[in-house]
């Protein structure tokens, strides 16, 4: 093909599809065998079974991980977070933790960019519907905003 753009998409795509999708699915299968294995030769360790989430979502640590499978888009963001949240040792879990602070406060604690803050305020969202829910099911909605 003579189009250099669409070659480096269609190998954006297979690289993607492959890494997020394909391989996670293979290594847990092979950490499952192998566990297996282990189990059968009366090793007393085995290989942990998250371990193929971790290596789909590219984070190290069972918080960020959360957050990953939760929709948080960015790997750094979550990373900075989750050692923020372990740090203060609250009863909370990481995610009502993250949504008690305020937009300032996440600019300051987590040195949060334009975008991320973006994408916190996504990620942070009432997923029960919100505003536009309640304006199309009564005719009026209230939106709380800090000033």
């Amino acid at each position: 093909m003579a189009d250099v753009s669409f070659r480096f998409e269609q190998l954006g795509d297979l690289l993607n599809e492959y890494f997020e999708i394909f391989f996670p699915w293979v290594f847990g299968t092979i950490v499952g065998w192998a566990n297996e294995i282990l189990v059968n030769g009366a090793t007393p360790v085995s290989i942990p079974n998250g371990l193929p989430a971790y290596v789909r979502w590219g984070v190290g640590d069972p918080a960020a991980l959360e957050l990953m499978s939760k929709g948080m888009l960015s790997r750094t963001l979550a990373t900075r977070i989750s050692d923020k949240w372990k740090a203060v040792e609250t009863d909370q879990d990481v995610f009502s933790w993250l949504r008690s602070w305020t937009v300032s406060q996440w600019r300051n604690l987590f040195s949060a960019t334009v975008a991320e803050l973006t994408l916190l305020l996504d990620f942070c969202r009432n997923r029960t519907g919100g505003a536009a829910v309640e304006f199309l099911s009564v005719g009026v909605a209230s939106i709380d905003m800090e000033t």
